[in-house]
This record gives structure tokens, sequence and C-alpha cells, in this order.
């Protein structure tokens, strides 16, 4: 009878011991999503993080696609909340641990989970006039790139053209922060957007065809209401003056190197936010006697040097004050009006501006996005001379 005792005794024994070895090695699911905030058709590093030496990995990306691996790259095709789940497992048994992913559209790069800004690109270049939306192309929660393929294809490894990165500097009293920089002599334009609030910000690369290409605005999106922001960095403005007769003289942001002398004076303007219903943002649109220049509005560094095609930014579903005038100089005889072709699409009329008459003003809510180019229609500015070789611009809509 002992010895069946102790036999029963020891296979206890053993099965308790059996028992707690199961209990203590049996995996825990983890693991970490890289970038946190991915975009349509850019990769997904789905790390595992799993204790309890698991033996076996099955993953189920909220797609319908599914994975063995242990820690396996994934991208979406489409943007939306996708619940991932990884089950992992080995003899001693299993573990399941679910969460979910935002996928953004592929021309949104979106930054800082926590309070996310998203930012989007819309590029031109300046050789052929062709244009094209950025690829977003996300690294971790604050840095990502975008990548240019209308009017940078390639094969081969991505192609790198514009770097963005937002910080959030509230910890120092401060608000957020953007960097930017382009590895491109092409014209582009950033739109920043603070999801929280609906606060825009709207960039450019600040000097193109030039090695310039840096750009910081540490001056906030308003989160801290007892700081006065600083000023928006934009690039120098250039003050031009023409040896023609008469003279002309037009001051304007230089985004491309001047080929002439000129005298660049460097300035600082805050760019003005708003947010759907606010008051709307005035935007001031001269004629000179040669060109037309924004004087203000969104973002002034959008006037190129003469001679140029002048384009400001508008963010769509925002309000704006339009006053435009003819700032041309008062001279004997007077010089003809010019004459504001309008852009229908925008609800902007034509308008003839007189030289130093009264502003006209109108205000638009932009509802659909592109390319709006308007002119001068008035054909003759006067003693026989053809003065309008420059007398166009765009006017730009983005999402």
């Amino acid at each position: 009878m002992s010895g069946f005792l102790l036999q029963n005794v020891a296979a206890t024994l053993m099965a308790l011991a059996g028992f707690g070895s199961a209990a203590a090695d049996a995996p825990s699911a983890a693991f970490t999503v890289g970038p946190s905030n991915p975009a349509v058709n850019s990769p997904v590093q789905f790390q595992d993080a799993s204790s309890g030496s698991p033996a076996w990995w099955r993953w189920w990306f909220g797609d319908g696609a599914t994975s063995a691996a242990q820690s396996p790259v994934h991208t979406y095709a489409a943007p939306g909340v996708y619940p991932v789940a990884l089950t992992v497992g080995n003899a001693f048994g299993q573990a399941t641990l679910a969460q979910t992913v935002e996928v953004s559209s592929e021309q949104t790069l979106r930054l800082i989970a926590s309070h996310a800004f998203e930012v989007t690109l819309e590029a031109e270049d300046p050789r052929t006039g062709h244009t094209g939306s950025g690829k977003a192309i996300p690294q971790n929660d604050i840095f990502g790139y975008f990548t240019i393929p209308d009017l940078v294809p390639t094969s081969g490894p991505l192609v790198p053209e514009v770097f963005v990165k937002v910080l959030d500097a509230t910890s120092i009293g401060q608000d957020y922060w953007v960097f930017w920089g382009g590895l491109t002599d092409l014209r582009y334009t950033l739109t920043v957007t603070e999801t929280a609030t609906g606060a825009v910000k709207i960039f450019h690369n600040p000097v193109t065809e030039s090695p310039g290409c840096l750009g910081a605005d540490t001056s906030g999106f308003g989160g801290l209401p007892s700081r006065t922001p600083s000023p928006t960095a934009t690039a120098p403005a250039e003050t031009r003056t023409r040896t023609s007769t008469p003279a002309r003289t037009a001051t304007s942001i230089a985004t491309a190197t001047p080929t002439s002398t000129s005298t660049l004076v460097a300035t600082a303007t805050p760019t003005p936010t708003a947010t759907p219903g606010s008051s709307p943002i005035v935007v001031r649109l001269r004629a000179v006697y040669w060109q037309w220049d924004f004087v203000a509005g969104p973002d002034t560094s959008s006037t190129p040097p003469y001679p140029g095609i002048n384009t400001i930014t508008l963010k769509k579903g925002l309000k704006y004050e339009f006053h435009i005038y003819n700032d041309g100089p008062l001279l004997e005889p007077p010089l003809p009006p010019h004459a504001f072709s309008g852009i229908a699409a925008l609800g902007l009329n034509g308008a003839t501006l007189e030289t130093g008459g009264p502003e006209t003003v109108q205000t638009i809510t932009p509802n659909v996005t592109g390319d709006f180019p308007y002119a001068c229609t008035f054909t003759d500015c006067g003693t026989g001379k053809n003065q309008h070789d420059a007398m166009h611009g765009i006017i730009r809509v983005v999402p």
C-alpha cells in the first residue's frame, strides 16, 4: 500500500508541476505598429512583441488579409479604421490581442497620433507647368515624406521629394511646430490641418530652384491662447525696380533666384488661419501696370518676382474676402484701367479697375479644388505699348 501511495503522490506532484509550467509558459500577445499613422499603399510594419516564447503567430489585418509570419509587413488599399488582431500560441496555450489601426488616404500624411495633424502636398514643374499630388510615406509619429509620382516617376526605390516634421512643444509652454524641406526644384504647396480645431496653415518651398529649401514655423496653431504667437517665417521679400519708362516698382515675395540686381529685405508675416463659419480671411489682389500681386492673404509667399504667374493657395470650405484694386501710379495722362477677368467656378465676378479707383470687394467660399487662372482682359495699357506680358495668375484651391 505504501508503494501505491507513493506512486499516487508522485503522479499528483508531477501533474501539479505540469499544470504550473503550462500556466507560466503560456504566451502573452503584444505587438506594435509602425508607423502608427499609416497611409494607403505605404508599408506598415507589424512587430511582434509577445512574451512567453510563442511558437506560432496568426495575424488578421482587418481587410480580409492574414499572415502567419512573426512580424509581417502589410499595406492597405483604402483608408479607414481597421481592427487588427494577433493570436500567438505554443504547447501550453494561446493568447489574442486586438487593436485598431487608422489608415489615411494616399495623399495624406497624418502625424502625431495623440493630437493629429494632416498634411497634403501639391506640386508643379516650373519647366512644363504640369502638376501632381504628393504621395504620403509616413515614417514615425512625427515625421514623414512625400513622393510625387506624377512628376517624378520611378520604378525603383521610393524617391523622397519633400520632408515634413511636426513637433509638440507644449511641454515648454509653446504650441506645435512645423518643419519642412525639399530635395527638389519643383514648386510645391504644403497644407497642414490641425484636426482637433480645423486650423489650417499653408506653406511653400521657401525658394524655388535654390539651395535654401528648408522652412520652419514655430508660431503654432492657436492652441495656447495665453501665448503671443510668433510670426510665421516666409520667404524673403524682394524690392525690384525696373528701368523702363515710366519706372516700374513692385514688392513681391521671391520664389526663384533673381537674375538681376535686387535688394532683399527679410520679412516675417503671420499666416492667418480660419475654421468654417468664422470671419473671412482677407485677401488683397492688386493690379500694377505690368503684373498682379497678392499683397495680403493666407500666404503672401506665393507672389513671384516679375515676370511670373502669381499663385495663391486657398483652402476649400473656408471663407475669403477678396479686395481687388488697381495700384498703378497716377500719371498725366492717367493710365488706362485694368479689367479683372473673374473666376466663375469660385464665384469671383469680373470687374473694371480704375487707376487709383476704389476696391472691388467680394466674399467667396470655394467648394471645388483645382487651379483657376485669371487675367487682365483690358487689351491696351496705353501709349501703344502692350504691358500685359505677366498680367495673369492662378488661384489654387486645395482640400
